[in-house]
């Protein structure tokens, strides 16, 4: 091989050698449906836990925020990240409420780089 020669090894894809596609033993849709399903309903009961903890770390992240202290920057990116995890625990759980509102919320934040008092 020339000393400008390039080749490329493609690496063997374990996953996708262990999962067949169609026949005896693949995945079918109703069963990642049942999947689903099951994961909803063992962690349902722990959806007003995980969103107390969470509004509460929001209100932290949101005073901070407001207050105007130095790591303002931070704590946008903190409420950023948290109404981003409440849109996908409401939408997981079938709070459509909370995912709209979280969602308008998450989507008006992405536009700013910065806050300022403005903001």
């Amino acid at each position: 091989m020339a000393e400008n020669d390039v080749q490329f090894i493609q690496p063997p894809h374990p996953i996708k050698m262990k999962v067949t596609k169609g026949g005896p033993g693949a995945i079918t849709a109703a069963d990642l449906e049942r999947a689903d399903k099951a994961i909803v309903t063992n962690l349902g009961g722990q959806f007003s836990e995980w969103i107390a903890d969470d509004m509460k770390r929001l209100d932290k992240a949101l005073s901070e925020l407001i207050g105007g202290g130095p790591d303002r920057d931070a704590a946008l990116v903190t409420v950023s990240e948290l109404v981003h995890e409440v849109r996908g625990l409401g939408g997981t759980f079938g709070y459509d409420l909370i995912s709209v509102i979280a969602d308008q919320v998450f989507r008006m934040l992405e536009k700013f780089d910065t806050v300022g008092p403005e903001q």
